[in-house]
């Protein structure tokens, strides 16, 4: 999950047009907002 999680923000560096960059700022901001500060080994 972290590879897909660090794929998705460094996905935005790499974006084809400038105007997407909003869009994965967007993202960026989404996927901070909804990690977990914790997680327990069961969970994972």
């Amino acid at each position: 999950m972290e590879d897909a999680y660090n794929h998705a923000l460094t996905a935005r560096h790499m974006v084809p047009h400038e105007t997407n960059v909003y869009i994965m700022d967007l993202l960026a901001r989404t996927l901070n907002e909804k990690t977990y500060d914790s997680l327990w080994v069961e969970d994972a």
